[in-house]
């Protein structure tokens, strides 16, 4: 075959190759597109364009909403912030829905429910209002009858595509009640009352992003507690909604039940909430805009209000992977001398020297120190009776806890821990080695940390837990309460 003529026939190959591939293939997914639109109710609309949508809610009440700067908000027949998931819900279903088929001759649009008893939905995109006209159920099929506002053609479309429409107002409102995030809060402030006085925690965040408490003491806060509650307070969502605030309302707001005020990050606006009740059937919660909200009443004990649950009860905390050695300490009966073991971390893990303990156990009591927090504090100082009684005078045993050595030979210290008793309804007590706080510990941690030699050698046990105390091991017994006397704040 001549060399031009071939050449001549690769290039009309390619060329219709070209052709298939672009109009053929390449051109389906558009002729799919133009398809899909030429069927929807509202063809060429963009849900991003509605501004506005009006419709009567399944509880029969008729309500607006409208969008503004891409948020939604209810202005009839109350004014507050929208369910935006549900609005763009709308606005979706609105302009994407799709006929499955339609009716060539309708006739009497009764016989649809297309008449003046069809649920209306309007909408509003570049000033031009449009409207769904929602009617009954086909005989077969599980479709809906719908039509436009503008025109009597009847369709039916794909009866779940317009469950978005079926909804409660409430259930169109926001019922996010606090706007931030946990990570953004900078200061903090709680308060109750405690008989006849208010009490008032006031927290604030350091340079490293930790809680420090500044009244009523000068502390550092417990960072779980701070936390809990910011997170609670951000995911909390409202059961219902205040619209008009009644002298009972009002009475029940005078007299909050916890009052709440922080500031955010890079803003130094106070912004203030009370939660007050039981009213009725729920606690009440006035945000810092004044709505007033309904939640549950099993929430009212999800807040802390005792001073030393916002103070830091953490007893040792570090990262597990830098212990390189444990020291223990165990006080002999008399209380006159103690005896020492030490236990290093070597490359084939956890070794001791006389008595030999297994190298598990020396593991898993580095890590219960790693992150050891209390229950509670019992006093910040008690005299030498009281810790005696406690087994604090001397303790019950000392537990250290080191880094790596450094070059001087000296040791970072990581932990130090003096446990007591354990007390069977109290716990087990303890404080660290620095300090005069007491403090106790659960009474779950009996079994965990040994507070003899003889305890040590022993694996742990999980005893079968006694009735109506899943919380109980074993202790020193019941007997005269080492507390008795002791005012504990």
């Amino acid at each position: 075959m001549n060399p031009r003529t071939t050449a001549i026939l690769a290039v009309l190959a390619l060329v219709l190759g070209a052709f298939v591939y672009f109009h053929e293939i390449g051109g389906e997914a558009e002729r799919k597109a133009a398809q899909e639109n030429e069927e929807r109710i509202h063809p060429g609309l963009d849900q991003d364009d509605v501004e506005a949508i009006e419709l009567t809610t399944r509880d029969g009440i008729a309500a607006r909403f409208e969008r503004h700067d891409g948020s939604w908000a209810l202005v009839s027949p109350v004014e507050g912030p929208a369910d935006s998931v549900a609005l763009d819900a709308m606005a979706h279903a609105l302009t994407t829905l799709q006929r499955m088929g339609s009716v060539a001759e309708p006739g009497d649009l009764a016989q649809y429910g297309l008449d003046e008893g069809a649920r209306i939905v309007r909408f509003e995109i570049g000033g031009t209002s449009r409207g769904l006209r929602i009617g009954g159920p086909t005989p077969v099929g599980g479709h809906t009858y719908v039509a436009r506002l503008a025109d009597d053609d009847v369709g039916y479309v794909e009866t779940y595509r317009i469950n978005a429409f079926d909804r409660n107002l409430d259930d169109l409102r926001e019922r996010r009640i606090f706007r931030f995030a946990e990570g953004d809060v900078r200061t903090l402030r709680v308060s109750w009352h405690e008989g006849d006085h208010e009490v008032e925690v006031a927290l604030a965040r350091d340079e490293r992003g930790e809680w420090q408490m500044g009244a009523p003491l000068v502390t550092r806060a417990d960072q779980r507690t701070v936390h809990d509650l910011l997170s609670d307070l951000a995911f909390l969502r409202a059961k219902g909604f205040v619209d008009e605030r009644t002298p009972a309302i009002e009475a029940a707001l005078a007299d909050p039940l916890l009052r709440i005020s922080w500031t955010l990050e890079g803003d130094h606006l106070e912004r203030s909430a009370k939660i007050a009740g039981p009213f009725e059937d729920a606690l009440l919660v006035e945000a810092e805009d004044g709505r007033v909200f309904r939640i549950d009443v099993e929430r009212r004990d999800d807040w802390k209000t005792r001073i030393n649950d916002y103070r830091d009860k953490m007893l040792s905390e570090f990262d597990v992977s830098s212990a390189r050695r444990i020291v223990l300490g165990f006080a002999d009966e008399d209380a006159r001398s103690t005896r020492h073991l030490t236990a290093g971390l070597a490359e084939s893990g956890w070794t001791s020297e006389t008595p030999d303990v297994d190298p598990d156990r020396i593991s898993e009591l580095v890590r219960e120190f790693a992150s050891l927090r209390a229950e509670d504090i019992v006093a910040d100082e008690m005299g030498p009776d009281e810790l005696g009684s406690l087994g604090l005078a001397p303790p019950r045993v000392e537990v250290r806890i080191e880094g790596e050595a450094m070059e001087d030979g000296s040791r970072p210290l990581l932990a130090n821990v003096e446990i007591g008793n354990a007390v069977e309804g109290r716990g087990l007590f303890a404080r660290r080695g620095d300090e005069s706080t007491v403090y106790v510990l659960p009474q779950s941690m009996a079994d965990r940390i040994p507070i003899s030699e003889e305890a040590l050698m022993r694996q742990p046990e999980t005893p079968p837990a006694a009735e109506g105390d899943p919380g109980k091991g074993p202790s020193d017994g019941p007997g005269a309460d080492p507390l008795e006397g002791v005012e504990i704040p």
